[in-house]
């Protein structure tokens, strides 16, 4: 696959991927997955949601676009992984820099060999 268009699907789906957060506001990762009752219960929530904004403020010939925009980087896709990938390492770095003061200077060096 062309790297241009690996890239273009990539801005596409962190453009979209968590949209409805408009509705739900940033609901933490530990606590969203807590139990896979609970994400089922979050997803669904934001699922028709977002179906209810779509149907209500989206004219009928953009809502299938609109749907399937908005399901981006929730996919199996490669990009939907890359994607995923990316979060999880800028939730990494995120905490690292809160507990920087905490973590020994070279703690990670030994890992890095």
């Amino acid at each position: 696959m062309d790297e241009r268009l690996i890239g273009k699907s990539l801005y596409e789906k962190a453009l979209n991927h968590d949209f409805a957060e408009v509705f739900t506001g940033d609901i933490k990762t530990p606590v969203k997955y807590a139990s896979s009752e609970l994400k089922k219960l979050f997803s669904q929530v934001e699922e028709e949601m977002v179906e209810t904004f779509i149907e209500e403020e989206i004219p009928l010939q953009y809502r299938d676009v609109y749907k399937q925009r908005l399901q981006e980087g929730k996919d199996d896709s490669l990009e939907a992984k890359y994607f995923q990938l990316l979060i999880k390492l800028i939730c990494f770095m995120k905490h690292l820099e809160k507990y920087k003061n905490v973590i020994p200077k070279n703690y990670f060096s030994k890992f890095m060999k």
